[in-house]
């Protein structure tokens, strides 16, 4: 009796192990099934995501060049146009000439714009070459680099675009309301970025009176919108510095 009461506490023994073993594996299966549920619900949302990701930059894309393509052949036309006009009807009339001035430096930033628009990234040396092609016809501003020298570094559509108008801008400023002499753009690139500088000697400001038409706001949009900090320096009579520090 004692030996029969024995084995069959052994046996339940055995099956009280055999059912908290079976209890367990399935337990594992089921997390198991689960986690790897759960792993390729994320990889499905990782996906989904790039794929809208790159649906919305293929739909920028072609925006992009829609856009290009309409201020080439329409713009671009009627002030080309608009420029043979006026030197067949006044030639050499000088009451022309700054209408003439004007279309020309028109057609120059319409192909400027354009060209940026139509590239999605442009290289360093290359924006420099734009930028000096643009300060070629202004003898008050002088261009200069530092640690350039086979910089192979990608410039962003967008944040090219965005640095030419903040110096486009500090340039306007410095001639137009400060009334320089000499402007500086200083374009220096560092291991994190990239550091753009506009010196003048002109009047200057002080900061709690920022004279109207400015455009400060405007620049400080362009910077903070490639995710960039802007810097100003002013006061009365001693010039004005203005720095664009974008991450790269």
């Amino acid at each position: 009796i004692q030996q029969l009461d024995i084995r069959q506490r052994n046996l339940y023994l055995v099956i009280a192990a055999l059912l908290v073993s079976g209890a367990s594996l399935t337990a594992w299966l089921i997390h198991r099934t689960r986690k790897q549920k759960e792993e390729r619900l994320k990889k499905e949302a990782l996906l989904q995501a790039e794929l809208l990701r790159l649906e919305a930059q293929n739909a920028l894309e072609n925006d992009r060049l829609r856009i290009s393509r309409e201020l080439h052949d329409n713009i671009g036309a009627n002030l080309t146009f608009i420029h043979t006009t006026v030197e067949e009807i006044a030639p050499e009339n000088t009451q022309w000439e700054d209408v003439r001035s004007l279309v020309d430096d028109t057609i120059t930033e319409l192909r400027r714009t354009v060209w940026l628009i139509n590239k999605p990234s442009v290289k360093i040396d290359e924006w420099l070459i734009r930028l000096r092609e643009y300060c070629k016809k202004i003898k008050k501003v002088q261009v200069e680099t530092e640690e350039l020298s086979d910089d192979e570094r990608i410039l962003s559509s967008k944040q090219a675009t965005a640095l030419f108008r903040v110096i486009q801008e500090a340039v306007n400023n410095a001639l137009k309301h400060a009334e320089a002499q000499q402007i500086r753009i200083s374009v220096v690139t560092e291991p994190g970025g990239i550091r753009i500088t506009v010196t003048d000697d002109g009047k200057g400001f002080r900061k709690d009176e920022v004279p109207a038409g400015f455009g400060l706001g405007n620049m400080e949009q362009h910077v903070t919108g490639i995710d960039g900090i802007l810097e100003v320096e002013s006061a009365q009579g001693e010039g004005t510095r203005i720095t664009a520090y974008v991450p790269t």
